[in-house]
């Protein structure tokens, strides 16, 4: 027997919402006051449309990261423009970070475990990525390098997308939950 919780976070976030702009804001007269109530009201309503995505947007920005960086270093190895060092080097110090990150998650806000762990892997490939970045930028010109470019692009607009979905900016598609691999 599955059991869900009622009312969800969402939908307590959104009576909050509701509750405090028709019994609190109409009682605020201060405007100063009534400004950040009304930035809270905003505030709460972006939260309870977006509160369960992260486990979601996490994981897909990590497999995204890793799928993309895997991509760059087969193709500059192919084109022997570098060694291919860097997929193995972000895997190690994603596994390294894992832990030690995980730790620290719920002093930052995340008390599921497996978030927590998601979130540490996503600093880790990101940091690799940042590597992978300012090593595709020091090669000379040459075609690898722009389609090296071409796809970091490609794939910061993807995570920018997520980032975007995740604070409500805009709306969550399934196109934007999956890796697309540039052509």
């Amino acid at each position: 027997m599955h059991v869900m919780l009622q009312p969800d976070v969402g939908q307590l976030l959104r009576e909050l919402r509701t509750a405090l702009g028709e019994t609190v804001l109409p009682a605020v007269i201060e405007p100063g006051a009534s400004r950040q109530l009304k930035a809270a009201l905003h505030l709460l309503g972006r939260l309870s449309r977006t509160w369960d995505l992260p486990p979601v947007l996490v994981r897909a920005d990590n497999a995204d990261m890793a799928d993309a960086t895997s991509r760059i270093e087969a193709r500059l190895a192919a084109d022997m423009v570098i060694e291919p060092t860097t997929c193995d080097s972000a895997r190690e110090y994603s596994a390294r970070e894992n832990d030690s990150l995980a730790e620290l998650a719920p002093r930052n806000g995340v008390n599921d475990p497996a978030l927590a762990t998601e979130m540490a892997r996503n600093l880790s490939l990101r940091s690799a990525l940042e590597a992978l970045e300012q090593r595709v930028r020091g090669l000379p010109v040459c075609e690898t390098k722009s389609l090296c470019l071409d796809e970091l692009h490609a794939l910061f607009a993807r995570m920018t997308d997520r980032e975007s979905m995740l604070v409500g900016d805009i709306a969550v598609t399934g196109d934007a939950l999956k890796e697309r691999p540039q052509e």
